[in-house]
């Protein structure tokens, strides 16, 4: 029955990837070699303990099947690149240079992240960074602009300005890293 299972999720996750040919078969022919082992280990350890969970740990059991596929979830995460600044809705292509980001992505100008919020994110208290260009050209599969494109929904904030004068003012004098 394991066999069925990791069959169809590799089937599941590689047509929702849609991979195609030998890199298909290979992966699969490597996850039904990788189930005929743990299911042999498996027997062994029902016999012992009563059940094939207890002593063979799902770490030992899911991490190949999720090696094979670590490349192709890996590059499913990608920034937002989100399009304007959340104080003065200046448009930020994602070339733009002037893009400030904080950990949760939150999106500034460089004039309103030096000149108004004093290097403090109204919505976070954390600081700012130069947000990363996407590449235009796609130089590794699916990787590129035109295959993750930038976020079109503007975002605004939900603060007012004394609210955000206030928290500017209170943690300014902090290094971000010290927050």
């Amino acid at each position: 029955m394991l066999t069925g299972w990791y069959l169809a999720a590799a089937l599941e996750v590689a047509v929702a990837l849609e991979l195609r040919g030998a890199d298909l078969d290979r992966k699969i022919a490597a996850l039904l070699e990788h189930t005929s082992q743990v299911a042999e280990n498996s027997s062994a350890t029902e016999a012992s303990a009563g059940h094939a969970w207890s002593r063979t740990s799902t770490s030992s059991i899911v991490p190949p099947a999720e090696r094979l596929f670590t490349r192709e979830r890996h590059h499913a995460m990608a920034l937002e690149l989100r399009p304007n600044c959340e104080q003065c809705d200046v448009d930020l292509p994602p070339d733009s240079t002037t893009a400030r980001i904080c950990s949760y992505e939150c999106t500034f100008c460089a004039s309103c992240v030096d000149t108004v919020l004093s290097n403090v994110c109204p919505n976070c208290g954390g600081g700012f960074e130069p947000r990363p260009i996407r590449p235009v050209r796609e130089w590794r599969p699916g990787l590129s602009l035109a295959k993750r494109p930038a976020s079109t929904v503007r975002h605004s904030l939900s603060y007012s300005a004394e609210e955000i004068a206030a928290l500017s003012e209170r943690l300014r004098a902090t290094p971000a890293n010290a927050r």
